[in-house]
């Protein structure tokens, strides 16, 4: 699952949540100690959220298990595959492979007395 779909699940969940108790957003921000904004851009699947904070929204709408917040794993999401993620570019495992082949290649050409016999 993408971190787009996984925050705005989680965002969807607490606005239901909310929204089942009869908050408004800035009365529920209240609550959760932050600002309306940030509640706002939660909801909406904008806004990351950590940890502490999962677990600060959920004693705010009285719910116990943070899991009740998060959205469901779907399959396809395990399917997807591993990523590799070099300078706030992200590869698919395939594409991390090449890469790190390429930067082998070029390390090996650049230090060649570095290279082990196996590489030669």
């Amino acid at each position: 699952m993408i971190e787009r779909e996984i925050y705005s699940g989680f965002g969807n969940s607490v606005a239901s949540h909310r929204k089942a108790i009869g908050l408004t957003q800035a009365e529920f921000a209240k609550r959760a100690r932050m600002t309306r904004v940030t509640v706002a851009n939660i909801e909406s699947g904008q806004q990351s959220v950590l940890l502490h904070q999962a677990y600060i929204l959920a004693a705010a709408l009285g719910i116990v298990t943070v899991a009740d917040l998060l959205p469901p794993l779907r399959e396809s999401s395990l399917e997807e595959g591993p990523k590799v993620t070099l300078s706030k570019q992200t590869f698919a495992e395939q594409e991390g492979a090449q890469v790190a082949e390429l930067v082998s290649n070029v390390l090996g050409a650049l230090f060649p007395s570095q290279r082990s016999d196996r590489d030669r």
